[in-house]
């Protein structure tokens, strides 16, 4: 159903598999290159920054991809421009491939910034409203195609997506830029919590099913 969705400027939503997770992370890493959470946790990166902040965004995406969960991405005359990733309600174990690639991750960052990592993710549990949700871990677009409409419509398959699950009840994502809070306002979403990982403040923030 949400394969092909067209936003209403005829933006189509495709499903991205597997074999489309190099241009997703090239997406994402663009888009993502200066955000406050990632130079927090690979903080002392150093020169490898580019490829760490790779690394860890494949693990995001290839968690998805291994339970079977969605990376939805829009084409602007051929290659991928914005990408979001999602997880769903349901709790699944960890499959020994995907545990296998967060230990290389571990020791190419190091302990201390996955301990970095596991600070953040609890200061956004920190701020969940305690309903079954969606969780829109990542939205991202490339530089030169932001402001277009591209993360309204990837929004607008996440809404699609929460709205047949019968497990979930609406969406959550966590922001660490505020000036992005009213952006998420428009599009139906409240701020329902706050909290901070350091010196890093994330905002958690959620859409009801209506």
């Amino acid at each position: 159903r949400l394969h092909g969705l067209c936003h209403r400027t005829c933006m189509k939503v495709e499903l991205c598999t597997q074999a489309q997770k190099e241009e997703a992370l090239d997406v994402l890493c663009d888009a993502f290159h200066e955000y406050p959470v990632m130079r927090y946790v690979l903080a002392d990166s150093g020169p490898d920054y580019d490829g760490a902040l790779r690394a860890l965004i494949d693990l995001f995406c290839q968690a998805r991809l291994t339970h079977g969960l969605s990376l939805y991405g829009i084409r602007h005359e051929g290659p991928l421009v914005a990408v979001s990733v999602t997880s769903d309600p349901i709790e699944r174990p960890t499959p020994p491939q995907l545990q296998e690639t967060a230990e290389r991750l571990i020791e190419r960052i190091g302990q201390e910034a996955w301990d970095r990592l596991g600070r953040y993710e609890d200061a956004c549990k920190a701020g969940a409203p305690g309903q079954p949700s969606h969780y829109l871990g990542m939205l991202g677009i490339v530089s030169s195609h932001q402001r277009q409409g591209f993360g309204k419509a990837l929004v607008a398959a996440t809404k699609e997506l929460a709205r047949c699950s019968a497990d979930s009840r609406g969406i959550l994502l966590n922001t660490e830029t505020e000036k992005n809070i009213p952006y998420y306002e428009k599009l139906g979403f409240r701020v329902v919590g706050e909290a901070d990982a350091d010196h890093v403040h994330t905002w958690s923030m959620f859409w009801l099913c209506e």
